[in-house]
């Protein structure tokens, strides 16, 4: 929760240049306070994404960019105006499955408890039609119970191969610090267990990040808090082995002082030798941010850091997220601060790089710099398509004629290809 309070106090931006080796482009500008949750992209490059608030009821709606056939530009259209009782304030994930259907979470309805005045929040579905034209159809597949059931606010989510859903929330559970879930489809009803649910007593690491998989099952997720500084963890999560039935957690590796990094974001990205790699928001050598890569020794975790964001400022700092690249060695990511400086700093796109000799060092490199005008500000959301385009949304920028938004602007969706 603290990324979020952190974003709001960065909306003082401007400015920027762009880089020649690839095209950018803005393919949709917001003109309303609505700010984009999630965002995915299908195998026929149309975008499909969420906003917090907007929409018939004010409580957000969920979105489809259609990728213009020939000429044009992407055309918007609302598929689900979220109610507020069933659903609102999409701020979470969006996932697709195999089908063309979409999964994803919202903040608030559902479930109404004591912890919850307006809802605890809920996973939902929205079904693809089964003919062109057809109206997509929405659903609520869980909702949540909050404090001290089995979380509140759902927020990061992930679909496996088999299509089992796995999400976690930043409040609720036992101890009101999160939890992490799965939920299994059996034809007609999605069944919910909870794989970590612990009191801040026995897990000082919270609130649960996005999870990542390996190839045993096993789950990998930052905390933004928790360790001796209260700067973040990596916690591993192992299956049961039958007969038991409780998923054991380990601490693999805490943040804090001489250059660790401060606050991991986004998701651990593990490579074939099982390496995790990851990015923090604070820390490292100038206190703008760290790379970081955690290799398993034996039974313990050592940490190396790789790059340090800040150095120059113009490249980025504040790093909010980190994708593979286009080659091994390679990862993409978007920064909230930096860029054009020292005049108004509105973040960047950037590429950073393994070091081409043995005892060499990792370089970044300036996809887009970002202008605060037209093209966005702040760029949070990033993504990428099978053909390694990316594409991404700003939280300000863009459209600056309607005094609802902050007066940085609504925010923009934009892309970047190669």
């Amino acid at each position: 929760m603290r990324r979020h309070l952190v974003l709001l106090a960065l909306l003082a931006s401007f400015a920027a240049r762009r880089s020649t080796a690839q095209t950018f482009s803005t393919i949709f500008t917001f003109q309303q306070p609505e700010g984009v949750g999630g965002l995915v992209v299908d195998s026929f490059g149309n975008l499909y994404g969420t906003t917090v608030q907007g929409g018939k009821y004010n409580a957000g709606v969920i979105f489809k960019l259609a990728k213009p056939s020939s000429g044009g530009g992407y055309k918007f259209s609302v598929l689900h105006d979220f109610d507020g009782t069933s659903g609102g304030s999409a701020a979470g994930d969006i996932v697709l499955d195999g089908s063309g259907n979409l999964y994803g979470t919202t903040a608030k309805g559902g479930s109404v408890t004591s912890s919850c005045a307006t809802g605890c929040g809920t996973v939902f579905k929205l079904t693809h039609p089964a003919s062109p034209g057809a109206a997509w159809t929405f659903s609520v597949i869980y909702s949540f119970q909050g404090y001290p059931g089995d979380g509140q606010s759902p927020y990061f989510l992930s679909l496996n191969s088999q299509g089992v859903l796995f999400g976690t929330t930043p409040l609720g559970g036992a101890g009101n610090v999160g939890t992490v879930y799965e939920l299994t489809n059996s034809g007609l009803t999605w069944t919910e267990s909870l794989l970590f649910n612990l009191s801040p007593q026995k897990l000082p690491c919270n609130p649960p990040g996005t999870p990542t998989f390996d190839s045993s099952g096993n789950i990998f997720f930052a905390t933004e808090l928790g360790g001796p500084g209260n700067t973040g963890c990596i916690i591993e999560l192992t299956p049961p082995v039958p007969p038991a039935t409780t998923w054991t957690s380990t601490t693999l590796w805490t943040f804090g002082s001489g250059g660790r990094g401060s606050l991991p974001v986004g998701p651990q990205l593990m490579n074939a030798s099982g390496e995790l790699f990851g990015v923090t928001l604070y820390g490292g050598l100038y206190a703008q941010g760290s790379f970081y890569k955690l290799t398993p020794s034996g039974s313990s975790w050592t940490h190396k850091l790789l790059y340090s964001f800040g150095s120059p400022s113009k490249s980025g700092y504040w790093p909010i997220n980190l994708l593979p690249g286009p080659k091994t060695g390679t990862y993409h990511g978007g920064a909230i601060g930096g860029g054009y400086c020292p005049l108004n700093c509105n973040g960047t796109v950037y590429e950073l790089t393994q070091p081409t000799s043995q005892g060499g060092s990792w370089t970044q490199s300036v996809l887009y710099t970002f202008q605060g005008s037209a093209d966005g500000s702040l760029p949070y959301g990033l993504i990428k398509d099978s053909q390694g385009t990316l594409y991404g949304f700003t939280i300000a920028g863009g459209f600056f004629g309607n005094s609802s938004c902050h007066s940085n602007g609504c925010g923009t969706i934009f892309k970047i290809s190669f």
